[in-house]
């Protein structure tokens, strides 16, 4: 009997490490306040991009999905083991398929909150693998708590044409979402990368104290201007090429800007944002 108890006990305790492993090999819940929370997508993890969420007094807020069920369902019970309120609303802050995979993952009764161009492009899919927002807005829907007020803001276009961010003034917490690539060359494909500047300044105007980006760490207002100066160099740089009369081809070949080339994803990303960047100076981007 002692040693069926043993194995039992082990066992439980192999299947309890597997799990937990199999979190912290994905992602790491960060509690940053009272009630508000981020996961962090570990650097080579299944989760892929970050989420959060937002325990208020009645319910729960969520902001993002991870890139599939299997990851939105690990972030369900990490959630679990905060609080058993109702997850009531899940915000996606635009249409990539990393921050809208898990949707599926979350219960018909669970509101899908987004931008009204996400909502747009989602709805087009032919053969959608994800929940299609129930809930949209133009530029502002704002969640009216007890113990904080929540904003959903659409500042102009960016890393794509739909992004919102996920504003807590109370608490001086921002999740910008794709706005803002944290030790990341960003992925521009859908970009508009003259406004997606200009939407930064918008968001480094609300002097957040944590800003909890769509890829990396958290970090700080700084850190947004980082991005932002990231994004205006690039733009410059590919612009003397324009200027020069180069053709795609030749900056493709040619470029360089080796302040930057140790971000992540610079060297794997670079054909793909050069590729939009020249396109949207030539006036031939939508």
């Amino acid at each position: 009997m002692i040693f069926r108890n043993k194995v039992l006990f082990v066992s439980v305790l192999a299947i309890s490490f597997y799990f937990h492993g199999a979190q912290a090999a994905d992602f790491e819940v960060q509690k940053l306040s009272d009630g508000v929370y981020a996961a962090i997508a570990t650097p080579g993890g299944k989760a892929v991009s970050n989420s959060g969420f937002i325990v208020n007094d009645s319910e729960v807020v969520v902001i993002d999905s991870h890139i599939s069920p299997e990851m939105a369902r690990l972030l369900l019970d990490e959630i679990r083991k905060v609080t058993n309120k109702p997850i009531r609303y899940l915000a996606v802050t635009h249409k990539h398929r990393d921050h809208i995979g898990g949707t599926t993952a979350f219960g018909m009764g669970v509101e899908i909150i987004s931008h009204e161009n996400t909502r747009a492009v989602m709805a087009a899919d032919t053969a959608p693998t994800f929940r299609i927002p129930t809930v949209t807005f133009n530029r502002k829907l704002v969640f009216h708590r007890p113990e904080r007020t929540i904003e959903l803001l659409y500042l102009g276009r960016g890393h794509t044409d739909g992004d919102i961010a996920v504003w807590l003034p109370k608490e001086k917490i921002l999740f910008a979402g794709d706005l803002y690539f944290n030790g990341a060359a960003g992925v521009m494909r859908d970009g508009f990368l003259r406004d997606w500047v200009a939407t930064l300044e918008e968001l480094r105007s609300l002097s957040a104290t944590t800003v909890v980006p769509g890829h990396g760490p958290t970090s700080g207002n700084e850190g947004l201007l980082n991005f932002q100066n990231f994004l205006a160099d690039f733009i410059r740089a590919v612009k003397v090429e324009v200027d020069a009369g180069k053709t795609l081809e030749q900056v493709l070949k040619d470029f360089s800007l080796s302040k930057y080339k140790d971000l992540a994803g610079w060297e794997s990303r670079l054909a793909m944002n050069l590729t939009r960047c020249y396109n949207e100076l030539k006036g031939e981007t939508k």
